[in-house]
């Protein structure tokens, strides 16, 4: 999962290469426990119902590059939420830098369809991230992110593990963008997100 805008006009951060180390030692496979729990037909179904109801971006709209933002994990309650902070995007095709499957095996080019994300868990597979504050959750776990730019909401399933880059906690599918409604082309977003139940991991 790189932590880089993941365009081809854009290069990789510092910090990346050993991501991408840890990442092509491993093999895709359709048969881990999230792949076999999808219902396709429903999920495509839900991701079209999500796109329908999203603003449709305006033709002359001017990108704004968000700034570098620190960020923090909050508990609230049994959730943690994480506020105005900086995600870019992952997973398909165009993304050159990374090798299309999750952490634990998930084929994430193949479902790039499937609103996913992935998050800087605390791990000491990348050693960027042995120190991250956010816990090791399951694969498919659910992360409800809000888009600051069009105010869109997905629910989004955790796929893959990273990024490994400062200060960038989270990444998106391309159908998580599509669902909020955002460009990959612009690359990075401003978001907030929750995750319901991980504050007790």
């Amino acid at each position: 999962m790189p932590g880089s805008v993941c365009t081809n006009s854009h290069t990789s951060p510092p910090g990346h290469s050993s991501k991408n180390q840890h990442r092509k030692e491993k093999t895709g496979t359709d048969e881990t426990p999230f792949v076999r729990s999808l219902d396709t037909s429903i999920m495509e179904k839900t991701v079209e119902k999500t796109v329908e109801k999203t603003v449709e971006r305006p033709v002359e709209r001017p990108v704004e590059r968000p700034a570098v933002r620190l960020w923090k994990p909050l508990v609230d309650g049994a959730d943690i939420v994480v506020r105005d902070c900086i995600a870019s995007w992952f997973g398909d095709t165009d993304d050159t830098q990374d090798n299309g499957i999750g952490w634990r095996g998930f084929p994430v080019r193949k479902y790039s369809w499937l609103p996913g994300c992935a998050l800087a868990m605390r791990s000491d597979a990348i050693p960027a991230l042995r120190n991250s504050p956010l816990p090791m959750l399951p694969e498919g776990t659910p992360v409800t992110v809000m888009s600051l730019t069009t105010g869109n909401v997905v629910v989004c399933y955790l796929v893959d593990l990273g990024p490994s880059i400062p200060n960038r906690p989270i990444d998106l599918s391309v159908g998580a963008l599509h669902a909020l409604g955002l460009d990959k082309t612009d690359g990075l977003y401003r978001v907030s997100f929750r995750i319901k139940g991980a504050a007790q991991k």
